[in-house]
């Protein structure tokens, strides 16, 4: 399956899950998923261009970063909801 397939059956996978939450009226849950599907998409903006130009740049470090600070918080966040 080519990484553009993919990217787009994510996005609907993605969407899909957002309309059934919003109907839900759980804006919550719906900004974490959109918060989590925009770093996810600017993930593949670093790697794509970084493999086009067949170097890793600065980019990916800042990305990297901010990934790490989202699975953190909603991790963080989710254990401390549970255990309310």
């Amino acid at each position: 399956m080519s990484d553009v397939v993919l990217v787009a059956l994510i996005g609907g996978t993605v969407t899909v899950v957002t309309s059934i939450l919003s109907r839900l009226g759980n804006k919550k849950y719906l900004d974490k998923i959109a918060e989590g599907t925009k770093l996810g998409l600017e993930n593949d903006i670093v790697i794509f261009d970084a493999l086009r130009r067949n170097k890793i740049n600065g980019e990916s470090e800042i990305q990297e970063r901010k990934m790490n600070e989202y699975f953190l918080h909603t991790t963080t966040e989710s254990f401390y909801r549970k255990c309310k």
